[in-house]
């Protein structure tokens, strides 16, 4: 599970993402890959469009440096930490786990 899964999954069960959505890429803002997202789920937290029990705990986005061809470029850095996507994704996981315990998320 990434953390772009998890998230798209918390705001498709709080209705900011309509199943319908799903047949085609999801709107703006949500539309986006994790690198984007993280922000747009942060601040949807912020002014009250996701549950406070659903907010970020790390505000600084871990992957404002990832890029999207990183998986398709064999020229993409090859010894970087990944440590900090990690520990998001372990995060956003975690955040998803507990909306589904609370029936927000099937």
């Amino acid at each position: 599970m990434s953390a772009e899964c998890a998230l798209k999954c918390i705001l498709t069960g709080l209705g900011h993402i309509k199943i319908s959505d799903w047949t085609s890429t999801p709107l703006p803002p949500y539309g986006c890959h994790i690198n984007k997202l993280w922000n747009e789920y942060y601040n949807a937290a912020l002014d009250g469009r996701v549950d406070a029990k659903y907010r970020m705990s790390i505000a600084n986005n871990p992957f404002a440096t990832w890029n999207v061809n990183h998986r398709y470029n064999d020229s993409a850095p090859t010894h970087i930490d990944v440590t900090h996507h990690e520990a998001a994704a372990r995060a956003a996981l975690g955040m998803m786990q507990l909306a589904m315990i609370d029936g927000k998320v099937q």
